[in-house]
């Protein structure tokens, strides 16, 4: 399997000459008032009394500001290691040199950061082949576009509204995907399944939602999320992006069942230290991706979430080790699968009855470091795992483990833009289930593990190309 990646198509340059006449008149102002001073030594003055003035705002709104505070949020939000403005990860220059495809559009990308405005955008491109067994052979071109747009509410306002993000993503896919090839349980291919894995070739608005802080220690999320960055994040895989492609070693596929893909929460994130991290959330169980909150809510559909993250450093490595436990009230007229994993039920052929109400999920992830070269772009490799537990009698996927090891660059001399991984998952399928299944004819294996090596190469710091192979055995 391949996949290609280009990052930032020039879009929104509209915003770009709004951006370009306020500059120019800003400049036109400036100078009026020094040839009106009428004395070279007062206009000095005025200008070094400006000049410290408008230093004085600078760091104001740099600290009043999430995204140059607390950069990590965008990463949670675009599900994406770097965005133009990132100190650490941008670079203006040549098309081999620069870290986004369209550069920084003559500098206007630049007035639009410092006015709070991050934009960003991402063309995906999967070209996939069943080599062997499953239910056909052949290949298949499937691909995505994702746009990206955060908002610094204290850079927008001169601090007048400090500590806001407002985040929104438009995306759309095209084609299919192999998996009804390939046979499998989980998608091979997680790019496939987003944002919606039964309609493809629409553009939805998927997530729009605000991280306000309120405080140095607490921070408040509230909109149409994909919450999956905040409670199942993992330094070597979470990205079909740029890391592994299979579903199972992208996201936990027991969450689906509890939280869709983006559905409204309200979340608070607390954070006593830089080692401890709580999370509470309330979230509508019936999200979805083209309906808003007034259309799918209602209180007997909630879901509940409580997590625990301990981030360690030993000898200068991080590591993230996370808990969650998840409480829904729903009712369930069949066993409760991600609606990303429907294709399951259409492959099996049948739609199972079982009524039950409330639903409950325990799960954990992990990465640790084990070697860092850069600290400042986290160039290293390290280990991974998750779990993921919930009663058989009224989920498809009662329990979920994957581990395995990745990393960014240290394989090969000169090549820190490269990923690189090789994992292990197993999905196990209620034993409930398939005892229901076989009294109508279906069998279905208990277990579905896939082994996953995958090595992404930096052609250019903006466009990579993934080399990919899995071996799926169901």
């Amino acid at each position: 399997m391949m996949k290609t990646k280009h990052r930032d198509l020039p879009l929104r340059m509209a915003l770009i000459g709004l951006c370009a006449v306020a500059m120019v008149l800003g400049l036109g102002l400036g100078g009026s008032v020094s040839a009106f001073t009428g004395h070279q030594g007062k206009t000095v003055q005025m200008d070094t009394a400006a000049e410290d003035k408008a230093q004085a705002t600078e760091e104001k709104v740099k600290a009043a500001s999430l995204i140059e505070q607390a950069p990590i949020v965008v990463d949670i939000n675009r599900r994406y290691y770097k965005f133009y403005g990132q100190p650490s990860e941008t670079v203006v220059g040549g098309f081999l040199e620069r870290s986004q495809l369209t550069n920084n559009w003559n500098g206007g990308r630049d007035k639009l950061v410092e006015a709070g405005v991050y934009f960003g955008a991402g063309l995906t491109q999967n070209f996939m082949s069943n080599v062997s067994g499953g239910i056909d052979t052949g290949s298949l071109g499937t691909g995505s576009l994702d746009l990206w747009l955060n908002l610094d509410t204290a850079q927008l306002t001169n601090a007048l509204w400090p500590g806001g993000n407002i985040f929104l993503h438009g995306e759309r896919r095209w084609n299919s995907g192999i998996q009804q090839d390939v046979g499998s349980a989980i998608p091979p291919v997680f790019d496939d399944t987003m944002p919606d894995p039964l309609n493809d070739n629409t553009f939805y608005l998927s997530e729009y939602y605000l991280v306000q802080a309120l405080s140095p220690k607490l921070s408040v999320w509230i909109g149409q999320m994909n919450g999956a960055g905040l409670v199942d994040g993992n330094a070597f895989a979470n990205s079909e992006k740029y890391q592994f492609m299979n579903t199972a070693l992208v996201d936990n596929p027991a969450v689906g069942a509890f939280a869709p893909y983006t559905a409204f929460n309200a979340a608070a994130v607390y954070m006593p230290n830089p080692q401890n991290v709580l999370i509470g959330a309330v979230m509508d169980g019936n999200g979805k991706v083209d309906q808003t909150v007034f259309d799918t809510y209602s209180t007997d559909e909630t879901v509940f979430v409580a997590s625990y993250a301990w981030l360690p450093e030993f000898k200068g490595l991080p590591g993230r080790y996370q808990l969650l436990g998840a409480f829904t009230n729903k009712d369930y007229p069949d066993y409760a699968l991600d609606n990303r994993l429907e294709l399951l039920r259409v492959l099996s052929g049948v739609n199972v009855t079982n009524d039950k109400t409330n639903n409950y999920l325990a799960l954990g992830t992990f990465d640790q470091y084990l070697y860092v070269k850069d600290k400042e772009r986290m160039v290293g490799w390290g280990l991974f795992a998750r779990f993921a537990w919930d009663p058989e009698d009224r989920n498809v996927i009662d329990q979920f483990y994957s581990f395995g090891v990745g990393g960014r660059g240290c394989l090969i001399p000169g090549r820190d833009f490269d990923f690189w991984g090789l994992g292990w998952a197993g999905t196990h399928i209620s034993g409930d289930l398939r005892d229901d299944l076989a009294l109508m004819n279906v069998e279905v294996d208990s277990m579905e593990h896939v082994i996953e090596g995958f090595y992404n190469i930096a052609l250019t710091p903006a466009v990579h190309l993934t080399l990919d192979v899995q071996y799926i055995i169901n």
